[in-house]
C-alpha cells in the first residue's frame, strides 16, 4: 500500500471482509478494496458535487451479508457502496431537519436485520430495507434518555 497510495489513504480506521474474501478499508482518503492476499488494491472516493468538500474521510466500514458495503463518514453521514456498480449512495434519512449529517463511527447489526449506529448526533436504530431511522438522543432533564447525544465511539455488541 505504501507505494500505491498517499499518506492520508494509509490512515486505516476500520476494516472488514466481505463474503467473497475481499478486504475493505475505511481510510482518511476513501474506501480501499483489496484481495485478502494483499493484491489488487483499489481506492474509491465518494464523488463530491462541490470540489471544496471532502466526502471521502471515512471512519467505519461494514460488509453486510448481501454484499453491500456500509460506510460511516466523518461528518457527512452514512453511505452505501455497491461493489458491483461501484456507486455510492448517501442515506438521506439520517439528515436532521436543519440539513445536518452525522459523523457515523460504528455500525452493528442486530438479530432482526437492522443496524445500530453510534453517531455524533445520537444513537440510531436503522432499517436497511426501508432506510427508516429511529433516533435516541439526550433530552436534558429526562433520566430515561441518553446521557449524551454525542457518541463518537461505541462498544456495542449485540
Amino acid at each position: 500500500l505504501q507505494t500505491e497510495f498517499s499518506e492520508q489513504t494509509l490512515q486505516i480506521r476500520s476494516l472488514t471482509e466481505d463474503r467473497a474474501g475481499n478486504i475493505w478499508m475505511a481510510t482518511g482518503d476513501g474506501l480501499v478494496k483489496m484481495r485478502n492476499d494483499g493484491s489488487n488494491p483499489r481506492l474509491y472516493r465518494i464523488p463530491s458535487p462541490q470540489k471544496q468538500i471532502h466526502l471521502s474521510d471515512l471512519i467505519f466500514v461494514y460488509a453486510d451479508s448481501s454484499g453491500v458495503i456500509w460506510l460511516g463518514s466523518n461528518g457527512t453521514g452514512l453511505y452505501q457502496f455497491n461493489p458491483f456498480t461501484e456507486r455510492f449512495k448517501l442515506i438521506e434519512t439520517l439528515r436532521t431537519p436543519n440539513g445536518e449529517l452525522p459523523r457515523v463511527s460504528k455500525i452493528v447489526p442486530d438479530n432482526k436485520g437492522k443496524y445500530w449506529m453510534s453517531t455524533s448526533l445520537g444513537l440510531v436504530h436503522f432499517d436497511p430495507l426501508t432506510s427508516q431511522a429511529e433516533w435516541y438522543v439526550n433530552h436534558p432533564g429526562d433520566p430515561n434518555s441518553l446521557g449524551s447525544t454525542v457518541l463518537y465511539l461505541s462498544l456495542i455488541h449485540i
